[in-house]
């Protein structure tokens, strides 16, 4: 958070709406100032996945396709964490940013099983971000796996379109002060229904 620039705070709390998070997305300058908080990070998973995985202020998210069971899956890796800063992030309000998460759907076009992972969760979004993000993701995914809040929890929503089931991972903790917690889902894809199953330890 100390690398993080007052040019860079400038810029995040200029993203008030779609066209200006656009624009600044849109303009090199502007992304590599806002994703120089990233620059430890990068460092790692460049070297460490050398030749699988890119970061940088290009490739701050990605999408991989698996053929499983006779389908393609694809998961799209989102970044929710581009604009954190501080202990206010919820109150101020993050993006994911609809050209994200159009690039990314464009990428996983095609496939039989979308999967997207966010980090945060929608109601940690900024409101115009959230009213693209999320419905985007709802109507290209069928599921949307997200983390943060330490409680599991599952939702079904839905557009007129389409619907994805939101599941919240919990947390595998080092103290009492959330319960250990993980869920797997198992899919029938012949007779498609799935179960979701919760898990405490």
């Amino acid at each position: 958070r100390s690398l993080i620039t007052r040019g860079a705070h400038a810029i995040g709390d200029s993203l008030t709406d779609r066209s200006i998070t656009n624009e600044v997305l849109n303009t090199p300058s502007n992304r590599q100032l806002l994703f120089e908080r990233f620059n430890g990070y990068a460092a790692f998973v460049n070297d460490y996945l050398r030749g699988h995985l890119l970061f940088d202020d290009q490739h701050y998210f990605y999408v991989r396709t698996l053929d499983k069971a006779g389908q393609r899956i694809a998961v799209l890796g989102l970044n929710t964490a581009w604009l954190c800063s501080s202990d206010q992030d919820k109150a101020k309000g993050l993006l994911i940013g609809e050209r994200q998460v159009r690039s990314a759907l464009q990428q996983a076009e095609g496939a039989d099983l979308k999967i997207a992972l966010i980090h945060h969760p929608f109601d940690w979004l900024r409101e115009f971000d959230r009213n693209d993000s999320e419905a985007l993701l709802v109507d290209g995914c069928d599921f949307v796996l997200h983390g943060h809040l330490h409680r599991m929890a599952i939702n079904q929503l839905s557009t007129p379109d389409h619907g994805a089931m939101i599941i919240a991972g919990g947390a595998c903790y080092e103290t009492r002060q959330y319960p250990n917690t993980y869920n797997f889902v198992r899919l029938d894809f012949t007779a498609g229904t799935g179960t979701v199953h919760l898990r405490r330890y």
